[in-house]
């Protein structure tokens, strides 16, 4: 277990550090926001919206948002050249959550000659021989600016040669400073462990929570409804549905995270964005490492 309490001032040089590298890329730019996520994952909400603010501060121009559930819809798409593609950030670059890498690799080969923006990631590899095909590609992709958030996954990168890899803090620190930070009582403890495929074995998870448990029910029938629609729009191709549905869905997931956190003043996780939205409301924190140590990987860099 690791006792993390990241300052103010830290966060706020970490958000700045993240406007200063993405600024030459992508200040006053069109931008096609691709693999947008469609999940119940606060993570990836914080990480979408934390996004969408870098792209207010830079002033930014959106001009559609697509899903990994509608690849058909790159088909369809015409895009001038000075048009950025960015990719979500978060933990999904690999050979885990195929879904999302063969959407980003489908992305790749449709806009070969538009630049590529990969929003800060980890990278996780079960299969070394997948690691270095995928590598292959990536030297090939001229415009394609990878960031990570884990030297780990910079040095992954740098054995194979790649070398349009920025390492940067994750994508959801630009949030700092539009929450509230918690005033909760100091006895409060939230015990906030993982229950997926990423979980490390622990004692303590049959008297914990995991982002699933605290969304009412409400929210997951909007995210139903959502994900039904969008995987429609990839027939239909209505341009800006599927960013106003994730949008919407993001922006009420967050809110009840965060009104759910403020009510706590300690919280023990082994999530990586459960970590840093408490380093966002300045609560203490006590991390455990998920399976693929994404956790000890980014504490070790950012937050020590």
């Amino acid at each position: 277990m690791i006792e993390v309490s990241c300052s103010v001032s830290k966060l706020l040089e970490q958000k700045e550090e993240l406007l200063t590298v993405f600024k030459p890329l992508l200040e006053n730019k069109k931008v096609l926001f691709l693999d947008v996520p469609v999940n119940l994952n606060v993570g990836d909400s914080l990480l979408y919206l934390g996004t969408l603010e870098l792209f207010k501060l830079l002033n930014v121009t959106v001009i559609d948002s697509i899903s990994a559930y509608e690849p058909a819809r790159l088909d369809k798409l015409q895009i001038e050249e000075d048009v950025v593609c960015v990719l979500q950030g978060g933990g999904n670059f690999g050979d885990i959550y195929s879904l999302h890498q063969n959407f980003r690799h489908l992305a790749l080969s449709k806009f070969p000659n538009n630049q590529f923006v990969l929003m800060p990631q980890s990278i996780h590899y079960s299969n070394l021989n997948t690691f270095k095909d995928d590598c292959d590609l990536y030297r090939a992709c001229r415009n394609f600016s990878i960031f990570v958030r884990d030297e780990h996954s910079f040095e992954q990168f740098v054995s194979e040669n790649v070398s349009q890899v920025t390492l940067c803090p994750d994508i959801a620190t630009v949030l700092f400073g539009t929450f509230n930070p918690s005033e909760a009582a100091i006895d409060s403890k939230l015990y906030f462990l993982r229950k997926d495929v990423e979980a490390a074995p622990n004692t303590e998870t049959a008297i914990s929570v995991d982002w699933i448990d605290i969304i009412p029910k409400h929210l997951n029938r909007l995210f139903e409804i959502s994900k039904f629609i969008i995987k429609k729009n990839n027939r239909l191709n209505i341009r800006g549905l599927t960013g106003f549905l994730v949008n919407n869905l993001h922006t009420k997931l967050v809110h009840k995270a965060y009104s759910y956190f403020i009510g706590f003043k300690t919280i023990k996780t082994d999530r990586l964005h459960g970590l840093i939205l408490s380093q966002l409301l300045q609560m203490n924190c006590e991390a455990l490492d998920n399976k693929y140590k994404k956790l000890e990987r980014y504490i070790k860099r950012w937050y020590a």
